[in-house]
């Protein structure tokens, strides 16, 4: 039974989202305020997804302001989060991958889960998007996918595991290692303190940034994500001092300083402006690739929005 208990524990420890729903929803959101011309297409894509028909119905329901295919968007890279318990849909594995972190001097080494993880399946993802016919079930699943792991791997924490005194056997992406965010309060996991900082609109529109080629490189984004987590998380091992590994002890757990509040939140949002830009090259990318397989289906020129 210990030995069952033990494994169980191991198993829900990775059961953190990265970015909260919100945080998800914002990146998909400025994504398609990026790029609406593909973005209301990929909208009307997802109007094939199985839980697309409770979206439109709350979308209407609670008179959410802006199109119904940025709402579809919004909710279908939340969707991924929403079906862990799902044997159908859920892919656990999918969500992280894990570079180890080994302190003093953070020698890059493979992944601990090279097979199945979240770089294997953002190539998954967007293959399976480009592959499937427009208008179909399994398009729109690997659409919300792809929506999802692109948010997935601008999260640092989805991307390490920290392996330095405390945490031999790693800290799960910082599910072990507990934080206090501020001098009242209980103390959170380190993994979602950072799932929780982006809540406010990213005020992307159209005229923000590029579009360009879109080309996935999930294994870059996620070393990204390693350098992240070992200067700003981490901060090179001081944070793994000041935490603890057990919520119980909180009382000897010190607050986060305000520098670094700071500081995550700034990084937050810079990675979520990264995913959001990202995201919409994508889409662009796979739109363009897809219209020119379907005969008469050629992008209009003259109908898209001009982009620097």
């Amino acid at each position: 039974m210990r030995h069952v208990c033990a494994l169980a524990l191991a198993l829900c420890a990775r059961l953190a989202v990265a970015w909260s729903p919100e945080g998800h929803a914002i990146i998909a959101g400025a994504a398609y305020d990026l790029n609406p011309y593909a973005g209301r297409w990929w909208g009307a894509v997802l109007a094939a997804h199985p839980a697309a028909a409770g979206w439109d119905q709350a979308f209407a329901r609670q008179g959410i302001d802006g199109p119904v295919e940025r709402h579809r968007l919004r909710r279908a890279a939340i969707w991924p989060d929403q079906v862990r318990s799902d044997p159908r849909h859920d892919h656990p594995s999918w969500h992280y991958t894990n570079f180890p972190l080994v302190p003093p001097d953070f020698p890059l080494r493979p992944s601990d889960t090279p097979h199945n993880d979240l770089i294997e399946a953002l190539s998954h993802a967007e293959a399976g998007v480009a592959g499937a016919k427009v208008g179909t079930v399994d398009g729109a699943i690997w659409l919300a996918w792809l929506l999802h792991l692109i948010g997935d791997a601008h999260q640092p924490l989805h991307c390490v595991d920290w392996k330095g005194p405390g945490f031999i056997n790693g800290d799960r992406g910082g599910n072990r290692l507990y934080v206090r965010p501020h001098q009242t309060g209980r103390p959170v996991n380190l993994h979602a303190y950072w799932d929780r900082l982006i809540s406010e609109p990213l005020g992307l529109t159209a005229s923000s940034a590029p579009i360009g080629p879109g080309q996935v490189a999930p294994r870059v984004w996620c070393l990204e994500g390693r350098a992240h987590a070992i200067e700003s998380v981490y901060e090179r091992g001081a944070l793994v001092t000041t935490g603890r590994a057990k919520a119980s002890s909180s009382r000897r757990i010190q607050a986060l300083g305000q520098v670094y509040q700071d500081r995550a939140n700034r990084l937050a949002q810079r990675r979520a402006r990264q995913a959001s830009e990202r995201t919409a090259a994508v889409l662009e990318r796979l739109y363009r690739l897809l219209h020119r397989s379907v005969p008469g289906q050629q992008p209009d020129a003259q109908t898209e929005p001009a982009r620097p």
